[in-house]
């Protein structure tokens, strides 16, 4: 149980970085269309 866990705590947190990741890029798209 303990491994498993651990195993879905860093596939979550891989996921959760590549959407921040996504958003941060998101954001700069964004911000440099505004700036445009």
């Amino acid at each position: 149980m303990i491994p498993n866990k651990r195993g879905k705590a860093i596939i979550l947190g891989k996921a959760c970085s590549r959407e921040s990741m996504y958003k941060k890029k998101e954001t700069m798209t964004a911000r440099k269309r505004r700036a445009i």
